[in-house]
């Protein structure tokens, strides 16, 4: 059964600006207008507009990840964006791109028979994506350029 994103969130104001508890892990965010989450006990990724004043409004099922056949479940973990606004996922099948509009316009492929478990841009110029499966780190040069958690992105207009 696929938990409610809502119910997994306490959020505080601070001075700082707001603060996220997910399963007992502080987060804080500034400049953010999106926050996405990921269900991975579903096929979905859940998308909220964050208020000034750090409440959650428009929750909606966003980004639909492919799963195999005999299974529902998604296995999302990490996720991280670029600067043209696609979403990656690490996922029970490798590492899922999705475009602004929802889409999975790709998939890399697991290098590792193990689920994946975070995902993240680094190296020079951000262009190198790194994924972890159990205790190793694996990485892969692409031709998009990462962007860090703390930097605001306005990503490109939609382009369907």
């Amino acid at each position: 059964m696929a938990l409610n994103p809502m119910e997994q969130f306490a959020i505080k104001p601070l001075v700082e600006g707001p603060l996220f508890q997910i399963a007992g892990h502080d987060i804080y965010f500034t400049n953010q207008s999106l926050l996405m989450v990921n269900d991975s006990w579903s096929k979905w990724v859940w998308s909220f507009a964050v208020n000034d004043d750090g409440s959650l409004t428009n929750g909606q099922a966003y980004h639909r990840l492919e799963t195999p056949e005999e299974s529902a479940l998604s296995g999302a973990d990490g996720m991280t964006t670029d600067t043209e606004g696609h979403l990656y996922v690490a996922t029970d099948i490798g590492v899922q791109i999705c475009d602004q509009p929802g889409r999975v316009v790709a998939i890399l492929s697991k290098p590792h028979l193990g689920s994946l478990s975070n995902v993240v841009f680094g190296g020079p110029g951000l262009s190198t994506l790194y994924a972890t499966a159990g205790d190793r780190v694996y990485k892969r040069e692409i031709n998009r350029k990462g962007v860090t958690a703390w930097g605001a992105v306005k990503p490109p207009m939609p382009r369907l």
